[in-house]
């Protein structure tokens, strides 16, 4: 591997593996961002849905259901030290 591709991995592991409190700040609002997004593409969904079959019903269940989940994400990293 050549040196600089292994202090880019060993950057991403430190990233990740053992993050700042301003990254874990950083990481939670992005995952609010994400959940705003997933929560207001639900939201179009079903309000621009002309069938609600059962396809239509399930994009929008798994598009609120990813935004609770990354609200919740976000909410833990938020959660401070």
């Amino acid at each position: 591997m050549a040196p600089a591709l292994a202090a880019l991995w060993a950057a991403l592991l430190r990233a990740f593996g053992s993050p700042t409190p301003k990254q874990m700040e950083s990481y939670g609002r992005f995952c609010h961002t994400l959940a705003a997004a997933a929560f207001i593409a639900g939201v179009t969904l079903a309000l621009t849905s002309t069938e609600m079959d059962g396809p239509s019903l399930l994009r929008i269940a798994a598009a609120l259901f990813w935004a609770l989940i990354l609200f919740c994400s976000g909410a833990l990293f938020l959660e401070g030290d």
